[in-house]
């Protein structure tokens, strides 16, 4: 179970720094997300654009890469459950809420399984997650 973060899947719709080693893990089956990247998905791509680094059209195209990557992904969407896991996941790690949706979103998607990838540029969740059993090789360094 391969779990995408936003800040991942974010460098899979628009060209950065981490583009790269993000497409790299975009092979196989199992790839999962929580539905709340939507749109914090369209939120990186509006606030990149109303700070230059992205032009009216570069967000189109970013939205339909969005668009054809949910079509692709196992999403969790069950909010009341997520929202449950978050809770417990507040009161092990220090994270802000939408960080432990996210990690609460993979641990109901993981399971009890033992093949647990979690990709995310973002070094305090990357580190909660790798507390929580999860393997993080796009953690920064």
């Amino acid at each position: 179970m391969k779990f995408w973060d936003t800040s991942a899947l974010a460098a899979l719709c628009c060209h950065e720094p981490g583009s790269h080693a993000a497409r790299s893990h975009w092979v196989g089956s199992g790839h999962c997300a929580w539905k709340w990247s939507w749109i914090e998905l369209y939120s990186a791509f509006c606030r990149k654009r109303n700070e230059g680094g992205l032009t009216d059209q570069e967000v189109v195209i970013a939205a339909q890469k969005r668009e054809d990557l949910f079509a692709a992904l196992n999403v969790f969407v069950d909010v009341d459950l997520v929202f449950a896991e978050a809770e417990s996941v507040l009161r092990h790690h220090i994270l802000k809420a939408a960080d432990a949706t996210q990690l609460a979103a993979a641990n109901l998607l993981a399971g009890k399984s033992r093949d647990r990838t979690f990709l995310c540029f973002d070094r305090k969740l990357c580190a909660a997650a790798a507390r929580e059993g999860f393997s993080v090789p796009l953690a920064p360094k």
